[in-house]
């Protein structure tokens, strides 16, 4: 598979507000996509507030793959 520079860039460069905020807002609606029972909506619902932590946790899933048990 052939990258452009474009993707390469992509892949090392962490999540954005708006690409974690685009991927909230594609999830199903009154589903829950881990067994927290909280729904795309709720997330939404709080974006505005919670959005910087989300980020930081988000990126640091990421970078360090590392995930908690109860980030699972």
């Amino acid at each position: 598979m052939n990258l452009t520079n474009q993707d390469k860039d992509a892949i090392v460069t962490p999540f954005t507000p708006g690409e974690i905020e685009q991927a909230i807002r594609a999830g199903g609606r009154k589903k829950t996509p881990g067994r927290d029972g909280l729904t795309s909506e709720f997330y939404e619902h709080v974006w505005e507030i919670s959005r910087e932590v989300m980020v930081e946790i988000i990126n640091q899933m990421f970078w360090e793959r590392h995930v908690t048990l109860r980030q699972k």
